[in-house]
């Protein structure tokens, strides 16, 4: 969804779309990996009516949870808030929760990879053999905890998925 105008270099992603011919009403699944502002500042018209008016979004329920809790609030800075229920409240009704690995449509599953949000995941993308990750902000978190000692979603991850295969499709 991108980030919308929040800065002087965004707001660029449904040009682009129209470029490439595409039409922003025949997109039919959203997934947001995060609800930072960078991640889903783009999510609403100037009106305040979804772009996206045909998709389903899919957030992890963790993700969810906290953009609309006291916890966040208190721990988070006012306007990331703002930007997160502000996007989120108007696409309730087109939201799945997630929890846990999930495919979310065929060959594209949700992972969670907390760390950077509470309920931060990536995107796995599988075509026969082959897997693809979109990892969103994942390796910022990675590279801050080299010296912090924190577990990041990644190395959780991938010990997980040595104990059971990651996707069943």
């Amino acid at each position: 969804m991108g980030a919308g105008h929040l800065g002087p270099r965004t707001g660029k992603l449904l040009h682009s779309m129209r470029a490439a011919r595409i039409d922003p009403a025949e997109v039919d699944t959203v997934v947001i990996t995060h609800a930072h502002p960078d991640h889903i500042g783009g999510t609403l018209d100037d009106e305040g009516q979804p772009i996206y008016k045909n998709a389903q979004y899919h957030i992890t329920k963790a993700e969810w949870d906290y953009w609309f809790s006291e916890t966040a609030s208190e721990r988070t800075p006012d306007s990331f808030v703002a930007i997160a229920r502000e996007n989120l409240t108007p696409i309730t009704a087109r939201v799945n929760l997630v929890d846990g690995e999930t495919e979310v449509v065929p060959g594209v599953c949700m992972v969670p990879a907390p760390g950077h949000t509470p309920g931060h995941s990536i995107v796995q993308v599988v075509s026969g053999d082959q897997r693809l990750y979109y990892i969103a902000d994942t390796v910022l978190v990675s590279l801050a905890s080299r010296t912090s000692g924190l577990e990041t979603g990644l190395r959780h991850h991938a010990r997980k998925r040595r104990r059971q295969q990651m996707c069943h499709i």
